[in-house]
């Protein structure tokens, strides 16, 4: 049913569709609101753009995902081969009933397409599985979102994105901590509003007006982000980017997948010899809490940070507005995030 929904929603689309591309009746009709916010040519660009969702599709996952849903996106493909019974309970795209009876014989992406399917007719939300990854990438994705990666996965999404010229997110929340680091290649070209002043008729200033000019920005590798060695880190580098790098090195060290370190090495022992990894002394108290954390979620910590990315993909996709530097931390203790730009020694 939830199916033949979207297959009418989207058979209208094509039916309304203008030869010149421009927004069906339809979507004008449903993302009204958008428009007058951020113009027909944004939300032109953003129906035709594809997002690849990949990874453990936690409760962080599943926000992204309905947000880039809701926003109208024209493609979002998702992929986690793991049954639904296993998925992250934060994962709200997957109830009870499923992850108890289908969850049995079906995929996590599978259940949480058709939830999405069902939030916008209008959207194409389809299932795919780990072999056909890299084709999904390669076949006009706009944008990749790598969701619980270990670091060494993350880094080599990052690079197969960076070669073909695809924006990448690596994004994930341990406990109250979460971090969203992305990489929107060497030339990312957006428009964002400057003020000016028209002259008067009299000579003197006129009336301020704003007009929306384009610009240019360049991101730095994000393997070599993840992978270090960086650069001279900000001076209030929140401590989250420290301990997830240092918790990701226990978990490679010890060949553990992300977030499953066994409780006999949840230690303050352990959190202070993985904190001086790589050669950099990081926040103890922080590492600690993400080794503790396992493969735990808040919430509320996965609801602001998969706000915040959503919204920073559909400035990339819809290139209206200058997007986030590279780098975005959540810290439930200190109920705050923060924006940062990381930069690694060797690009």
């Amino acid at each position: 049913m939830v199916l033949d929904t979207q297959q009418q929603g989207q058979q209208q689309q094509q039916q309304d569709e203008n030869e010149d591309g421009h927004l069906t009746a339809q979507q004008q009709q449903v993302y009204d609101r958008q428009i007058r916010v951020w113009g027909v040519e944004a939300q032109r660009n953003l129906t035709k753009s594809k997002v690849v969702i990949t990874g453990t599709i936690t409760g962080l996952g599943a926000e992204v995902a309905k947000n880039l849903v809701l926003a109208g996106v024209g493609a979002v493909a998702i992929c986690d081969d793991e049954p639904a019974a296993n998925a992250p309970m934060a994962n709200f795209l997957i109830n009870a009933q499923q992850r108890s009876g289908e969850g049995s014989t079906m995929t996590t992406s599978d259940v949480c397409v058709k939830t999405l399917s069902a939030m916008n007719p209008m959207v194409e939300v389809k299932s795919i599985q780990a072999a056909g990854l890299h084709a999904e990438i390669q076949n006009g994705a706009s944008m990749v979102v790598g969701v619980r990666l270990a670091g060494s996965d993350a880094a080599k999404l990052a690079s197969t994105c960076r070669e073909r010229g695809i924006g990448v997110f690596v994004v994930d929340v341990r406990g109250g901590a979460g971090e969203a680091l992305c990489d929107l290649g060497d030339k990312h070209t957006f428009t964002e509003p400057s003020k000016m002043t028209a002259p008067s008729a009299n000579g003197g200033d006129g009336d301020a007006k704003t007009e929306w000019c384009e610009a240019t920005v360049n991101y730095s590798p994000l393997a070599s982000i993840i992978k270090g060695p960086w650069k001279a880190l900000p001076k209030r580098m929140s401590p989250v980017f420290g301990a997830m790098r240092a918790v990701q090195a226990l978990e490679e060290t010890n060949g553990t997948k992300a977030g499953e370190l066994p409780e006999a090495m949840r230690t303050k022992e352990i959190a202070e010899k993985s904190a001086s990894s790589n050669g950099y002394e990081w926040n103890v108290a922080a590492t600690h809490g993400v080794i503790c954390a396992g493969a735990f979620e808040m919430s509320a910590v996965c609801a602001v940070v998969g706000g915040m990315v959503a919204q920073e993909i559909v400035k990339a996709v819809s290139k209206k507005g200058r997007t986030m530097d590279n780098a975005f931390f959540f810290e439930a203790q200190e109920g705050r995030g923060s924006y940062a730009k990381v930069e690694a020694l060797i690009q």
